[in-house]
């Protein structure tokens, strides 16, 4: 009788410890705290490199609208800066750019000219593929479109994919504005 009463006693002293219930507890809370923190890294990242893409089309954009005449040279310039805004991200072929500008007339808006990077160019004369609301669009000027595509490929790519079904995340901005010297600008090569 004597082992069964302390084996009694021991089962008694360990259901009443309370040693040890940390340790379980911290190992049932700590897949779920490890995919908070890799999510919340993962969205700060995606944000960061989104509001990089969209200064990229701005800065495009901007640097074409404020001169009269582009060379094809000028054209490469302006690409090769504007992708160093995304670093330290890659650019590779990931980053496509792409600058219309569009000639606005009273029924059709038209692509008078179109330079790309890592992305296709629009012919002189076809619609322009993205419309220009009516608040920019004035007949008989002349519009410049920046569009900046980039694949995101996230850190946690393997992780995200089993919660979300994407490691890569298409991210795309478009910005628009009117000449600044005068009402068209000219591409020479």
């Amino acid at each position: 009788m004597a082992p069964l009463t302390t084996l009694a006693r021991r089962l008694l002293a360990l259901a009443r410890s309370n040693r040890g219930v940390s340790a379980v507890e911290f190992a049932l809370i700590l897949p779920v705290m490890l995919l908070l923190y890799a999510g919340g890294v993962e969205l700060s990242e995606a944000l960061s490199v989104d509001r990089k893409v969209n200064r990229v089309s701005s800065t495009i954009c901007d640097l074409v609208s404020q001169v009269s005449n582009v060379s094809s040279s000028d054209m490469t310039d302006i690409f090769n800066a504007s992708a160093a805004i995304l670093e330290p991200y890659s650019t590779g072929t990931s980053l496509k750019m792409q600058i219309l500008v569009v000639d606005i007339g009273s029924t059709k808006q038209t692509v008078n000219w179109s330079k790309a990077k890592n992305d296709s160019v629009y012919a002189k004369g076809v619609t322009s593929p993205i419309t220009v609301p009516s608040a920019i669009a004035v007949v008989g000027t002349q519009v410049v479109i920046a569009r900046v595509r980039y694949s995101y490929q996230s850190p946690f790519g393997d992780l995200m994919k089993s919660v979300t079904g994407h490691d890569t995340y298409d991210l795309e901005h478009v910005f628009m504005m009117r000449p600044r010297l005068g009402t068209s600008i000219t591409f020479s090569s």
